[in-house]
């Protein structure tokens, strides 16, 4: 092992802490951790892999691990294009979005799947690669030409939706086009060594750089973990940062914003007016003295939340209040308590109260008291 080998192996352990780092990260939304961690480990593997083929230290091993690259190269592409629709706004993809999205992954298992489990004696019967393809059906080159493909149409794709999706307030998301921007590199990097080697003029000079590649995106993560965590696992604020430039030419500053915003959780804290179900967002405007748009504003600003769900928090938490009190003085009757509150049903009472507390009114009631 030479000595760019031996720092390139480094940046492999790198990734591998990092994708732990930010697993157990204690800010950070659930998906976003779990989407890096994997992403990461991936690269922590290719990258220690291909220093296992350039420097031969552990044959048997190299062996071993053989080919088992297609998998992260089947998932870059999918992970990647989730993470660019999650941190542009809320996604929530059909089944058959999903489908398309583990395409890649399924065909490598279908091809592949038996060779990954195959004993190591079994797999030193496949001398060539033609041999290994006659058992295979796919030829290993032909595999890797498919998965690189799919690469970079998931690339290409992630660019065209953060270029489709930007607004003037992405501004505040730099990081998040040179992600793109790095990733494409990555992907074309691929293409470049698939070219190469189809034109068998490939040096080890030139088969470095997609872990070149690699490593530069490493560094780039690991800055960003540590200095800009919020691009990688927070895209809740990345968004709401968007709101502050969309509002930017309404004439409100965000001083002024700041005042109506104590203004409102006072008037909602002492009036009370979400107990009227004729609420409306043009009614609390009046009541703030401003106009719709400027308290949509507000709203969206500072609560990160659309008007119904603001005023439907309020009602949930008055909600449980009246039903913790009703059910010890054993006056207990959700129907009364949803029409006291500002509901006009049942059903959006339920669906509510689901979305703020977790559990039904019945539940939550029999938490507290045994807690109690």
């Amino acid at each position: 092992m030479n000595i760019w080998e031996g720092v390139i192996l480094f940046f492999a352990f790198q990734s591998l802490i990092l994708a732990f780092l930010i697993l157990f990260a204690k800010k950070g939304q659930k998906e976003a951790k779990r989407l890096w961690f994997v992403f990461m480990v991936m690269f922590a593997y290719q990258i220690f892999y291909c220093v296992l083929y350039w420097s031969k230290i552990h044959v048997a091993l190299e062996q071993q691990l053989k080919f088992l690259y297609f998998i992260p190269l089947a998932l870059y592409g999918p992970l990647f294009y989730s993470y660019n629709r999650m941190v542009l706004g809320r996604w929530k993809p059909k089944l058959s979005t999903l489908f398309l999205l583990a395409s890649p992954f399924i065909f490598v298992m279908l091809f592949y799947g038996k060779f990954y489990f195959l004993p190591t004696h079994f797999r030193e019967q496949f001398r060539t690669q033609q041999e290994l393809a006659d058992y295979l059906v796919v030829h290993p080159a032909l595999m890797e030409g498919i998965l690189v493909g799919s690469l970079l149409l998931f690339a290409l794709i992630s660019w065209r939706t953060y270029q489709k999706n930007r607004t003037p307030g992405m501004k505040h998301m730099k990081w998040v086009p040179l992600l793109n921007l790095l990733f494409l590199l990555f992907s074309l990097s691929w293409v470049l060594y698939l070219v190469l080697a189809e034109l068998d003029v490939l040096t080890y000079k030139q088969d470095y750089v997609i872990t070149i590649a690699m490593v530069v995106f490493v560094t780039v993560q690991a800055y960003l973990a540590h200095y800009k965590p919020d691009v990688l696992t927070n895209w809740k604020k990345l968004k709401n940062a968007k709101l502050f430039i969309k509002y930017g030419k309404t004439g409100m500053s965000n001083r002024v914003s700041l005042e109506y915003k104590e203004k409102l959780v006072h008037i909602m804290e002492q009036e009370k007016p979400f107990l009227d179900p004729e609420l409306n967002l043009d009614i609390l405007a009046h009541r703030l003295g401003i106009s719709r748009h400027h308290a949509s504003q507000v709203i969206n600003q500072h609560f990160q939340k659309g008007f119904f769900d603001f005023i439907n928090e309020y009602r949930i938490d008055e909600a449980k209040k009246i039903l913790l009190k009703d059910k010890i003085s054993g006056e207990f009757n959700v129907i009364e308590v949803l029409f006291a509150v500002g509901f006009n049903n049942k059903t959006s009472f339920y669906k509510a109260f689901k979305k703020f507390v977790g559990t039904s009114p019945s539940t939550y009631i029999e938490d507290q008291l045994e807690t109690a």
